[in-house]
């Protein structure tokens, strides 16, 4: 088998009358990818990992570099930028923090450095100090020549407005009940976001 994926194979003994078996083997070539999102709990952005066939492990490391490695060893390294702002007020009873990442460049199963266009993932949120809960939440996305996003969630309206604009498209505007996260998502080095 030379392909990623997962295939029966059937093992009988010559000479037994014994009932064949099935064995399940899986092969797994395809390193995994990064899921990055603001995660209300830890209230930072945070990376996860996506494999197609199994659990992937996390580790960031100071140096601003993450490796992400699946079960069968594969792993993406992303090269990032980040940076982390907290400004309390004492007039008012709440708390602003800004995160912003980018990332630099992608290493797959120790291969080459793929560079990526430009981009810039960054969150600003307002933290009620009551409650300590998010009481606004502003996510902006851009990737260069591509794409820009901004999702701005307001709790007492309970609402998320979104404004959205490809590289040369019209801008769009959608608004949604409810708190909406968006995600920046690795794809064989190329970057793309959802929500």
């Amino acid at each position: 088998m030379k392909n990623s994926g997962t295939a029966g194979v059937v093992i009988d003994k010559a000479g037994n009358e014994e009932t064949p078996q099935e064995v399940e083997i899986k092969i797994d070539k395809t390193a995994p990818e990064a899921d990055i999102s603001f995660n209300l709990g830890t209230q930072n952005l945070e990376t996860q990992g996506k494999d197609n066939l199994g659990s992937v492990q996390v580790e960031q490391f100071a140096n601003n570099e993450i490796l992400l490695t699946d079960a069968a060893g594969n792993t993406t390294k992303l090269l990032m930028k980040s940076e982390e702002k907290k400004e309390e007020k004492e007039t008012e009873k709440e708390e602003k923090k800004k995160n912003k990442i980018e990332i630099k460049g992608i290493i797959y199963n120790e291969g080459q450095l793929v560079a990526l266009a430009e981009n810039e993932f960054e969150v600003q949120f307002e933290l009620d100090k009551k409650t300590t809960g998010v009481k606004k939440l502003k996510q902006d996305i851009e990737i260069e020549k591509q794409i820009e996003i901004e999702a701005n969630y307001n709790s007492k309206k309970n609402e998320t407005k979104i404004v959205f604009k490809k590289q040369k498209d019209k801008e769009q505007k959608e608004k949604i009940i409810n708190l909406v996260i968006l995600h920046l998502i690795t794809t064989k080095g190329n970057l793309r976001v959802i929500y």
